[in-house]
């Protein structure tokens, strides 16, 4: 009796030891659940502090070439969950800008403008019009734009930013122009991620021309130079609490929006802590898989819904699930009538069928279940009665 006594309250006090020592920062423990989303980040570090009694701003230098805007997560060791942070980027003269132009007046591409201008909280939107051949296959809509640089650059590769839960285009294809002529570097390349490379080129006019099949929205366009990475100073900034620890988690496959809560004014400190960061790789990192249907995000026709079996009728490159095949605002996955108009999702009998494509007999069956069994009982009993009255009418003759 007494060991049981001592086991029980050994099992009570446990969890608040655990608890106490991680807050003294004494054990590397988690007592909440890291957000799934770390494990589409490369690398991770953890930030080294020295011993602070109250909270305080903290700040390290991260590479341009290894860090943009939301491609890093910032967590708490102890609860698991993201920290607010802010992204400081000082340019020097070293820095482009770009001046984009679209290079076809009769395609209808809004804020252009925005794919140049440093901040992936803005985007373009490269409108569709859907249009199918004889076979029924949506035709890609083509966008061609030109971008001009402030000054000639040595590159050989192009970051695409989408938009979240944009599908990515068909394809890209990349040219110069040189003299007014236009010398091709790349001819149209499926887009399996952000990074795309060509051949090292050095010019200021490069020609960007995208297939796309559903209306496509980019957050930023930026070309990665040779020799200036550190053209452009990043620095991150966070609130770290007293007998805490924190991990930095960065290089991610895919622009995120991670909710963090509010947001302290960070830029107001005029006297950070700072500190240096040594970046390792993540061992939990796995290619991202938005939807878990255990097909990645960079081979996946439809990102955002589970759809193992890929099925594309129209060969869009956008998997069915993804779609609004009757365009009543409800995709295919979660309509209950794919292919004729119900945004209302009416289903009287609740079969998971709307009722605009179920049969009215159907409807009833569905709501009596029984009904067809009685049903055919009762005609098997009409017929037996039927058989009956027939040998006794030919007995009697």
């Amino acid at each position: 009796m007494k060991q049981a006594s001592l086991i029980f309250l050994f099992i009570l006090i446990f969890p608040f030891f655990v608890l106490a020592e991680c807050e003294n920062g004494e054990l590397d423990c988690i007592i909440g659940s890291l957000p799934k989303e770390i494990t589409f980040f490369k690398n991770k570090s953890e930030i080294n502090l020295p011993t602070i009694l109250v909270p305080r701003v903290v700040e390290f230098s991260v590479p341009f070439d290894k860090n943009v805007e939301n491609s890093y997560l910032i967590t708490d060791k102890l609860s698991g969950e993201p920290v607010a942070s802010e992204l400081v980027k000082n340019k020097d003269k070293k820095s482009i800008s770009l001046n984009i132009r679209n290079a076809n007046s009769f395609q209808n591409i809004i804020n252009l403008q925005n794919l140049g201008d440093g901040n992936l909280d803005t985007f373009a939107e490269f409108q569709f019009s859907e249009k199918k051949n004889q076979k029924g296959e949506v035709i890609a809509d083509v966008a061609t734009f030109d971008i001009i640089t402030s000054r000639e650059i040595d590159t050989d590769r192009l970051y695409i930013y989408l938009d979240k839960q944009t599908n990515a285009p068909q394809s890209v294809r990349i040219s110069v122009i040189e003299n007014g002529r236009e010398r091709l570097l790349l001819p149209h390349k499926n887009m399996r991620s952000a990074n795309i490379l060509f051949p090292r080129i050095k010019s200021n006019h490069f020609r960007i021309e995208i297939k796309y099949t559903d209306i496509l929205r980019i957050r930023q366009i930026k070309f990665i130079e040779f020799g200036v990475q550190d053209s452009i100073i990043q620095k991150v900034r966070f609130l770290a609490i007293p007998k805490r620890k924190y991990d930095i988690y960065y290089n991610s496959d895919k622009y995120l929006e991670i909710e963090t809560g509010e947001t302290p004014k960070l830029s107001i400190e005029k006297h950070p802590l700072k500190t240096e960061i040594k970046y390792t790789l993540n061992s939990m990192y796995k290619k991202a898989d938005t939807d878990g249907d255990f097909i990645i995000d960079d081979v996946d026709n439809c990102i955002t819904v589970k759809n193992t079996n890929q099925e594309d009728k129209d060969k869009n490159g956008i998997g069915d699930a993804c779609e609004d095949f009757d365009k009543d605002g409800v995709i295919n996955s979660e309509d209950n009538c794919p292919n004729v108009a119900n945004k209302l999702q009416k289903d009287t009998d609740m079969d998971n069928k709307g009722d605009v494509c179920d049969m009215k007999e159907n409807r009833v069956f569905a709501k009596y279940p029984w009904l067809p069994t009685v049903t055919i009982v009762i005609v098997g009993l009409i017929v037996a009665i039927l058989i009956i009255i027939t040998l006794k009418k030919d007995n009697i003759k």
